[in-house]
């Protein structure tokens, strides 16, 4: 079973079922444990069901569904200039294209443009995984490096990937640790070992300028989590197109098994009429530190600059900031609810504590309780008609300051006239 997510409006219109939520009276926005039965991006329709009840619903309504999985440890991640992250085990790089071999979707070649790294033998603690994939978001090279394990970094040029024998017993998804990196430097010709080397990034490299319009991301049981510009969930399993390789023989994928899928979040709710936070810039921003270290808040990654992550989920969508914050928006005449699920992230350790407060017009419209690591989320849904403004704001709780990785996420401005969401969907 999956938890979830519908706009409000719509999800009081859902039968009763097992909710987080644990005062409705409060929070109008509902969470429901529900299993995804069909989903199709053309009819703009999804198949719940809901205690062995099937219900269809338009997909503009759909804020989140399932939760993303963290990869097996030691498995191979390629970060793709989308953002897209697939898990499968490198096989050749020649002519600029480099084949992966994949468990969901088989062999897949690659142009050497759309891949921003190769993360290889994942680390199994969440925190160092959310370390590397957030260091090798950040990098913008004019030469290929690759980075060994034990630090040393090599530059030049990656000429190819190859087996190191001929006749490779069995498929290079099997025998990852066979394959050699060969790099020409200025100081001479180096062949690598892969069980030698932490990560490859290639140097930047021109992409398509456009890429086709993003429907949602997308996310497997293996780890793999894609942007994709078109999605369907049948009887028959899951069919999709990247964003990233719009242009691929195979960039329309197949996976037979449905039960593949574990997430789904729409890249634009109800057409634009659900604006997250983490992609607005507030009015101002303050943070009066307990003892002299100011932080800066984070959009879309946990104070450190890592993944936000709570109870081992990982989220896409949020803002991380320290306790003593305040985070200010204005609103437009159009604005009606701000949602949010309230946590600390994973990465605070066993001692953060914090209360989170929303002020709507220099007005106290919710404080929360002491939320601590640990806890699972607290939705909040508030009515914000005719405001002018929003403040967030989070307040020390049992120890200062002492790890307080706070995270509002999924922070969202509801806006109104559904009729026009779903239209331009």
């Amino acid at each position: 079973m999956r938890f979830l997510h519908l706009e409000p409006s719509f999800a009081q219109e859902l039968p009763a079922a097992e909710t987080l939520l644990t005062d409705q009276s409060v929070f109008e926005g509902k969470a429901f444990e529900s299993q995804l039965a069909r989903l199709d991006s053309q009819a703009k329709t999804l198949s719940l069901a809901i205690r062995n009840r099937r219900r269809e619903f338009p997909l503009a309504h759909l804020i989140r569904w399932g939760a993303l999985k963290r990869p097996a440890p030691r498995s191979h991640l390629l970060l793709l200039s989308d953002g897209s992250q697939l898990i499968g085990n490198p096989a050749s790089l020649q002519a600029g294209m480099l084949q992966i071999e994949s468990y969901l979707f088989g062999s897949i070649a690659i142009p050497r443009n759309q891949i921003k790294a190769l993360l290889l033998t994942m680390p199994s603690s969440p925190g160092q995984f959310d370390q590397r994939l957030a260091n090798a978001t950040d990098w913008d090279l004019e030469q290929d490096e690759i980075v060994l394990l034990n630090g040393d970094r090599l530059r030049g040029n990656l000429l190819e990937i190859r087996s190191e024998n001929e006749e490779p017993n069995g498929p290079t998804w099997l025998q990852p640790a066979e394959l050699l990196l060969v790099l020409e430097s200025e100081v001479g010709k180096f062949t690598v070992p892969f069980s030698q080397v932490q990560s490859v990034h290639p140097r930047t490299l021109p992409t398509a300028s456009t890429y086709p319009s993003p429907l949602a991301w997308v996310g497997f049981t293996d780890g793999t989590l894609l942007q994709v510009s078109k999605l369907s969930l049948g009887d028959s399993g899951v069919l999709l197109q990247s964003t990233a390789l719009p242009s691929l023989q195979k960039s329309q994928w197949r996976v037979d098994f449905p039960e593949a899928l574990c997430f789904v979040q729409p890249w634009n709710p109800r057409g634009g009429l659900v604006r997250y936070l983490s992609d607005e810039r507030p009015v101002a921003y303050r943070h009066l530190p307990f003892l002299s270290l100011s932080r800066a808040y984070q959009q879309d990654r946990n104070l450190l600059g890592r993944t936000l992550r709570v109870s081992e989920k990982r989220f896409l969508k949020g803002i991380g900031v320290p306790s003593a914050s305040v985070l200010l928006y204005r609103l437009d005449s159009k604005v009606e609810r701000f949602e949010a699920e309230l946590a600390i992230d994973d990465a605070a350790g066993p001692e953060g504590s914090v209360q989170f407060q929303v002020v709507v017009d220099r007005q106290l419209k919710y404080q929360s309780p002491i939320i601590r690591t640990g806890d699972r989320p607290v939705p909040i849904s508030i009515d914000i008609k005719k405001a002018r403004q929003l403040t967030l704001l989070v307040r020390y709780a049992e120890r200062g300051d002492a790890a307080d990785y706070a995270n509002w996420l999924d922070a969202r401005l509801i806006r109104s006239d559904a009729a026009e969401g779903d239209k331009e969907y």
